[in-house]
């Protein structure tokens, strides 16, 4: 993965959880303030549809968030695999001996 596809993953990962973060905290906010309905009395069955759509909705953000996250994961963890590849190719190589002088013959 290229330098500049990984800094682009890494913003769009964090622009998203950043993002989700702010719908689930106005999700907390409907919720604590008992805003699913409009003020206005409504049927049980109307009410379980709407307490479904925030269920939803919330599901939605969820899901959202941690594939953000994921994104974010899979850019440092390319990044951290290149670098322990290369460390790993430098440190392998062996080093470079002078030929060793042939063994005395018998005789």
């Amino acid at each position: 993965m290229t330098r500049p596809a990984r800094f682009a993953l890494i913003l769009a990962g964090i622009a998203g959880a950043i993002f989700s973060s702010l719908k689930f905290l106005e999700i907390i906010r409907v919720i604590r303030t008992n805003g699913l309905t409009d003020g206005e009395p409504v049927d049980l069955r109307e009410h379980y549809l709407q307490v479904g759509t925030f269920y939803s909705r919330g599901f939605t953000t969820g899901f959202f968030f941690c594939f953000s996250l994921m994104l974010v994961a899979i850019a440092i963890g390319t990044w951290y695999d290149e670098r322990r590849k290369e460390r790993r190719i430098r440190m392998s190589a062996p080093p470079i001996l002078a030929p060793a002088p042939p063994p005395a013959g018998r005789g």
